[in-house]
């Protein structure tokens, strides 16, 4: 029988990265088929579902989200309140993922395979973009962003970023011979950087090249081939800003976003929060003008700026989750200072907006415990070569994917959301992940 074998839920597991290239609607489909087929095996064999204290951590994240949500559901509403609701969707697929890991149902090669596909397909696909001027489905750019296959959804740099680590570890784990298997690394890395590059997706660049920083510190084996790769994907991007305008333009526009007052006044006002002395007071802007005096475009600074605001306003437990567009219209208007947008477009600002001190505490702490298991997890694996290489790799994308200061697409969203928890789910059980 299909069921007895996991199967069916090995294929919807090795499926999600090609999955995640469709839009959100299907996303949720999909997802909720994986998990209600993966509870469904488990009750079936009489496997237990394990909770440890990480999944405790994640489920207290989500009800917390919901409570905020609950507290503020006069000014959200309660359709916002139903999706909060909803959201404890991402605490169950982290948990299913965490416990067919650690039954050992999964062969994570079959998902780093499928990564690497999709990641050159999508690297394809935005450099075809670029020479005709629409994809491989006759998509155009959006509002100057190459999207690809995700038309309006700037996220296809991200995406590249986030499972070029998943795709890198596929060839690593090649039977080849070291040569021709640092060819093709040389290659992959090359292509999916000018790819990333070529989205106008800054963020996903900087980080994409970080990562390689990482692995040029810690795979000493690597060192001199990281470095010539480091070295081959600066040159791609000078080669690019010298003589493409699409990419000199977007990399330009850099200088107009940055504002360095913003960070100074926000390091002044965020030490000042914890001085009782110290009141901060945050007047609701009831113009019935205030949406067309408040600057809805804007660099990250702006948005952030707008973000610690709200999160004066309620810092212990936050203005509940999709929260940061209805209340930053509400702020003052500021035209040099203050953008708002859908979220914050950073992990951390998101949660002191949605759940507060609570929230992120609670966020921190599971990180804690994360990284407590890489640290328990590397004398296990050090003598191991391909095994080491797989520690790595996860660690430095999950390092990556929580770097504080880096923007990001919000974690309560179907799409981005169920690629960050996919990714946690899957970092986060590396003491069941060993390559044979």
């Amino acid at each position: 029988m299909i069921f007895k074998n996991f199967i069916t839920v090995k294929i919807l597991f090795y499926l999600i990265p090609a999955i995640m290239l469709l839009s959100s609607g299907y996303i949720t489909v999909y997802i909720s088929l994986f998990t209600i087929v993966a509870i469904f095996l488990l009750y079936k064999n009489n496997l237990k579902i394990n909770i440890c204290i990480l999944d405790y951590i994640v489920f207290f994240f989500f009800f917390i989200s919901f409570v905020s949500t609950l507290i503020n559901v006069t000014q959200l509403g309660y359709f916002i309140l139903f999706k909060s609701f909803l959201d404890i969707r991402f605490a169950i697929l982290y948990l299913i993922i965490r416990n067919l890991f650690q039954y050992k149902l999964l062969n994570l090669k079959y998902f780093l395979n499928i990564s690497f596909i999709t990641t050159i397909f999508l690297s394809i696909d935005i450099i075809v973009q670029h020479i005709y001027g629409v994809d491989l489905f006759g998509i155009e750019p959006f509002d100057e962003r190459y999207n690809g296959i995700f038309e309006s959804e700037a996220i296809a740099g991200g995406y590249i970023q986030k499972f070029s680590i998943f795709a890198l570890l596929s060839i690593f784990f090649l039977n080849l011979d070291e040569t021709k298997k640092k060819i093709l690394v040389f290659l992959f890395i090359n292509l999916l950087g000018a790819a990333i590059i070529l989205t106008n997706d800054r963020m996903p660049f900087v980080i994409f090249i970080f990562t390689f920083l990482l692995l040029l510190f810690f795979l000493k084996k690597y060192t001199k081939f990281f470095f010539l790769n480091l070295m081959s994907l600066l040159l791609i991007f000078l080669i690019l800003f010298n003589n493409y305008s699409v990419t000199n333009k977007r990399y330009l526009s850099l200088r107009s976003e940055l504002n360095y007052e913003i960070i100074k006044n926000n390091l002044i006002k965020i030490t000042n929060i914890f001085n009782t002395t110290t009141k901060i007071s945050i007047e609701s802007n009831t113009d019935n003008n205030a949406e067309q005096k408040v600057r809805f475009t804007g660099g990250y600074l702006r948005i952030y700026n707008a973000a610690i605001h709200l999160w004066y306003k309620n810092p212990i437990i936050g203005t509940g989750v999709k929260s940061f567009w209805y209340e930053c219209i509400k702020l003052p208007p500021d035209s040099n200072h203050i953008s708002c947008s859908t979220h914050p477009h950073n992990i951390y600002l998101e949660i002191f907006v949605n759940q507060g001190i609570i929230g992120i505490s609670a966020f921190i702490y599971l990180i804690f415990f994360i990284f407590k298991e890489y640290y328990s997890e590397y004398k296990f694996i050090k003598n191991s070569h391909k095994n080491f290489i797989l520690y790595i790799l996860l660690m430095s994308l999950l390092f990556v994917e929580l770097m504080p200061f880096r923007s990001y697409g919000s974690i309560f969203q179907t799409m981005n959301g169920s690629i960050f928890w996919i990714i946690l789910a899957i970092t986060s059980s590396i003491k069941y992940q060993r390559i044979k």
